[in-house]
Parts: structure tokens; sequence; C-alpha cells
């Protein structure tokens, strides 16, 4: 981040719909961009980086009106905790845990290597 930015105010989205119902959220800019490569995006509107682990759901993200809110976090302590955490204060949070690597672009890196077809 820029010295002096506040990341709560924005981030990284890519998606296909002018008014998304539901999102995925991800730590940075190349999971989001990794996800949406995965065909996570076959499954929900939008994918969101929070640009790092947000405690809170940003007001920004609130205020799209979604319906439902995937939490793809890493998949290590301080992402599952802050999956709960989000799934605690909003109850259209779920937690969609990375599998077969920490990460999304993990996981599209071992899927490019033709290390398999490992989905979520």
């Amino acid at each position: 981040m820029t010295p002096g930015s506040r990341k709560a105010a924005g981030g990284f989205w890519i998606g296909r719909r002018p008014a998304p119902e539901t999102a995925l959220l991800v730590e940075g800019a190349v999971d989001a961009l990794s996800a949406w490569t995965l065909d996570e995006g076959a499954r929900i509107d939008i994918v969101i980086s929070t640009a790092g682990v947000a405690a809170r759901m940003p007001e920004w993200i609130r205020g799209l009106g979604l319906r439902a809110v995937l939490c793809g976090y890493d998949a290590d302590p301080v992402g599952d905790r802050a999956a709960r955490g989000l799934e605690t204060q909003d109850p259209k949070v779920r937690r969609l845990r990375p599998n077969g690597g920490k990460d999304w672009n993990e996981i599209l890196r071992k899927r490019k290597d033709g290390a398999g077809p490992d989905r979520t």
C-alpha cells in the first residue's frame, strides 16, 4: 500500500455484473485474479480484495447490498480467525476456504503446473 493510504476505504475487484448479488472476499489483488481464473467467478458475481485481512466488513462493500458474501481469505489461522469474525458480524458471510493451497494464487499455480484439478 502507498504510505498514508487507507486500505479500508477501497480495494481491487473484478466482476461481470453492474449490480452484484454474491461476492468472494480475498486478501489481495493477485488472489482476486486467481480466484476469478479458477472459475470461482462462475459461482459469484464479483471477487473483491480487501487489501489484507479485514477484521470488519468495509463500508464500501456493505454499500453494494450483496445477498451473500463468501470469505475466501487464506487457508491459515489468521484467515480462519478473520472469516469467523466476519461470519459473527454479518449473517450473509460464509467461509470458502481455499482447498489445495494456502491461497487462490497457490492453487492456480499448482493447476497450471499440472498438479491436478484441486477444486474448492
